[in-house]
Parts: structure tokens; sequence; C-alpha cells
């Protein structure tokens, strides 16, 4: 997991660095004392510190959930202050992007696409009613964001359908000890060949066909072609 995020987690470390750089050099421009820029923690010390979690995340495994976490944890901020900020929304993007990388969605991919577009909802129900909208007009970015993935699914409505669906479990047949031999006869078994097609492809005869498939058979606890077509079914088989 470090692998997927240390480019991600230097290059925001960078970014964060560079911003807490400008903000204490504005803090300067301003008349502040250095004492006082570097210690405004709204902005100078707080941006610092994302800064060095991220460059610790890119080369420590069990802090890279950090990068996902804080730009989502970070959405709300700039969207308290103004439910349109283009801030709010860059922020959730990053966050959603990494989850995506590290293979949050790789299980139970509706409830949590679900979850995640509730999240950003009520982030702008709630920053427009703290900024003294109506609930009219704090609905109304919800309304757009319904508006936008309704537009997506009727675009890549075939591409969404596949991701959400939910992955096979993979079955190994290494991790069931089959033979070489019994994998391809099984993989052929699986495409649809038959025995006699078996034994022409590879230049046996149909009883070592039989018999090595047997014996791949009781290995995957099954006794017909149709078990292992139901094996298909239900998981992916690998090597």
């Amino acid at each position: 997991m470090t692998s997927k995020l240390k480019s991600s987690g230097l290059f925001y470390g960078i970014v964060f660095l560079a911003a807490g750089i400008i903000n204490f050099a504005a803090g300067i421009i301003d008349g502040n004392s250095i004492l006082q820029a570097f210690f405004d923690f709204r902005n100078v010390l707080s941006i610092l510190i994302i800064a060095a979690l991220m460059f610790a995340s890119a080369y420590v495994s069990f802090l890279a959930w950090i990068q996902p976490i804080a730009f989502l944890a970070l959405t709300p901020v700039p969207l308290m202050a103004g439910p349109s900020s283009f801030y709010g929304l860059g922020f959730y993007a990053v966050g959603i992007l990494l989850l995506f990388k590290m293979g949050f969605y790789s299980q139970h991919r509706i409830m949590k696409a679900i979850a995640s577009v509730v999240y950003l909802m009520a982030i702008e129900v709630i920053s427009g009613l703290r900024s003294g909208d109506s609930l009219y007009d704090s609905l109304m970015p919800v309304f757009f964001i319904v508006a936008f993935l309704f537009f997506l699914f009727l675009t890549f409505r075939d591409r969404i359908v596949i991701y959400l669906k939910e992955p096979k479990i993979r079955l190994s047949l290494d991790a069931k000890g089959l033979a070489e031999s019994e994998q391809l006869y099984i993989r052929r078994m699986i495409g649809g060949r038959s025995v006699k097609e078996v034994s022409f492809e590879f230049g046996v005869s149909e009883s070592t066909v039989r018999n090595t498939l047997s014996r791949a058979y009781k290995k995957l606890g099954v006794n017909s072609k149709a078990g292992v077509a139901d094996l298909s079914q239900k998981f992916e088989i690998v090597q």
C-alpha cells in the first residue's frame, strides 16, 4: 500500500509545505512578527503538521490512510465558510480518489459509494444552514450533485454497473493442489470444451483427460464438469 501512495504522499507533503511557507510569508508581509506568524495555529502550524503527516504516510505503511482521511476531514472546513467553495470540493475529490487507489471500494462498493455521496451532501446542507441560507438554498447543491451523478450514470451506465457489481472471491487452483495439467484441463472445461476437444488439443487420449479431470474434481470438491461450472459462477478461478 505504501508503494501505491508514496508518490502522492510526497507530492501533497510538498504542496502543504509550500502552502505553510506561503502563509508564513503572508503573515510577515501583513506586519506580524516572525514568532506570531509561525504560531498562527489556524494557518502555518496546522498546515506544516499536515505536510509532515503526508511525508510520513509515503514511507510508513500504517500511516497511508492519513492521506484520504486528511482530505475528507478538510472538506467541511472551506465549505463551512461558503457552501460553494471550490477548495472543499477539491479536497473531497482528492480524498475519494485516494480511497479508490487504496482499494477502499473493492468490497461493498454500492454501500460505500452511497456513504461517500451522503457525506458530501450532508456537509453541503449543514454549511448552507450555518451560513444563514434558507433550507431551499441549502438543498440546491444537493440537487445539482444528484443531477450530476445521474448524468454520469446515463453516460457511463455499462461501466458503472460492471464496477459496482461485487467482485467474486478468488479460488486458487494452486492452493487446491492442482497439477499443471489438471489446471489446464479444468480451464478448458470452464471454457466449454469437451473431453474429446481437450484430448485433441493436447495430443493425449480421452481416458488420460478423464483420469486427470477426475483427480482435479476430487481436489476441488466436485464430481463433474457441472460442479466445476458452478464453482466458476461463484468464484473467480485463478492459478
